[in-house]
C-alpha cells in the first residue's frame, strides 16, 4: 500500500497543510482523542480536495492518505471506511480530484486504495459508480483506473494484483456488453467500451488471453466497430487495432497475427470508402516500415484481386493508393 510521499513543493496556498503533514505525530494525536475526533479531522481536511489549487488538493490527499495508511492495518478500520464511503465522506472528493486535476490523479487513487484496502472490489465496482451517478461518466474513468493498476509500482505488488483480479474481470465483462451494437447503447458508450477492452488487453494480456473466447470476442468487437455506420467509431476501432498490432508485433505476442488478419479483413471490406481506406493505408505503410517482418502479401494479394473485380465500380484509384503501392 501507499505510505504518503513528501514530494510536493510548498506553495503559499498549501503551506498550512504541508506543516500539518510534516508533524509526524499528527495521527497519534488523533488516535488519542475520543468522541468523534477522527471524523471531525477528516471532514476538515476533506475541504482541501475541492480546492481549485492543485497543490492544496495534493496536500489534502497526502494527509488523508497518511491517516488512512496509519489507521488501517491488517484489520479493517470501520470508522475510516464508513467515513470514506459516506455521502459527505472522502470518496466524492477523490473522484472530483481525478476528474478536475490530472496531476493529482495517481495520488487520489493511492488515497482510495489506502482507505479501501480491505474492500477494493466494492469500492471500484460499486461505490465509485454510486458516487459518479452517470453510467457513462463511470465508464469514462475506468481506463484511468486500469492505467494506474498496471503502473510499474503496483504491477510488482503480487498481493495487490490478486485483489484486483475480480475488479478487472467485472470491467472486462461490462465493457464487452457495452460494446455490443444492440441498439440500446450510444456511440460514446460503445467507443469507451472499446477503449476499456483495448486497455485491458494491453495492460493485462494474461487475463484476456487466459481464454481464447475473450481475445476473440475483443477482436470481433473491434471488427464490428470498424464496419459501423458511424464514421467516428470506424476510425476509432481501426486505430485501436493498429495500437494492438504495433505493441503485439514489437513484443512478438501470440495474438499479433490475429490482429493483423482482422486489420487486413477490415481493409478489404472498407476498400470502397476512400477516407477509411486512406487512413488504413497510411498506418499500414508506417507499420511495414517499422516492422519489416510483417508479411505484406496477406494484405496486398487479396487487395489486388479485389481491385481487379471492382475497379471503376466500387473502387476508384486515388493518389494515396499509388503512394501506398509504391
Amino acid at each position: 500500500f501507499f505510505p504518503a510521499q513528501d514530494c510536493i513543493r510548498d506553495g503559499v496556498a498549501s503551506r498550512g497543510l504541508g506543516d500539518v503533514y510534516k508533524r509526524q505525530h499528527f495521527t497519534n494525536l488523533i488516535k488519542k482523542e475520543e468522541g468523534g475526533a477522527t471524523e471531525m479531522v477528516l471532514n476538515i481536511l476533506k475541504g482541501g480536495l475541492y480546492s481549485k489549487s492543485k497543490d492544496v488538493a495534493l496536500w489534502a490527499i497526502k494527509i488523508l492518505s497518511k491517516i488512512a495508511y496509519d489507521f488501517t492495518g491488517e484489520e479493517p478500520n470501520k470508522t475510516i471506511w464508513e467515513w470514506f464511503i459516506s455521502p459527505n465522506g472522502g470518496l466524492d472528493g477523490c473522484i472530483y480530484c481525478i476528474q478536475k486535476h490530472k496531476d493529482a490523479q495517481n495520488a487520489a487513487m493511492e488515497m482510495m486504495i489506502n482507505f479501501g484496502r480491505h474492500n477494493l472490489s466494492e469500492l471500484f465496482t460499486h461505490y465509485v459508480k454510486v458516487f459518479i451517478k452517470c453510467n457513462l461518466s463511470y465508464w469514462k474513468i475506468v481506463p484511468i483506473f486500469i492505467r494506474f493498476f498496471s503502473s510499474e509500482g503496483l504491477k510488482k505488488d503480487e498481493k495487490m494484483q490478486k485483489k484486483l483480479e475480480g475488479i478487472l474481470q467485472t470491467w472486462l465483462e461490462g465493457a464487452s456488453r457495452n460494446a455490443d451494437n444492440d441498439g440500446r447503447r450510444t456511440t460514446n458508450e460503445r467507443a469507451i467500451a472499446i477503449c476499456i477492452l483495448t486497455e485491458l488487453w494491453i495492460a493485462y494480456p494474461k487475463l484476456v488471453e487466459s481464454k481464447d473466447e475473450i481475445a476473440s470476442n475483443i477482436l470481433t468487437v473491434l471488427k464490428r466497430g470498424a464496419r459501423d455506420k458511424c464514421n467516428a467509431l470506424q476510425y476509432y476501432s481501426v486505430a485501436q487495432l493498429f495500437l494492438l498490432l504495433d505493441l503485439f508485433a514489437a513484443e512478438k505476442r501470440t495474438y499479433a497475427p490475429s490482429v493483423y488478419k482482422a486489420l487486413s479483413l477490415t481493409f478489404l471490406e472498407a476498400h470502397a470508402q476512400e477516407d477509411i481506406r486512406k487512413f488504413i493505408m497510411e498506418n499500414l505503410g508506417a507499420m511495414y516500415n517499422l516492422n519489416p517482418a510483417i508479411p505484406i502479401g496477406i494484405t496486398i494479394e487479396p487487395l489486388f484481386k479485389q481491385i481487379q473485380t471492382s475497379e471503376s465500380v466500387t473502387f476508384f484509384f486515388n493518389m494515396f493508393d499509388f503512394d501506398f503501392f509504391n
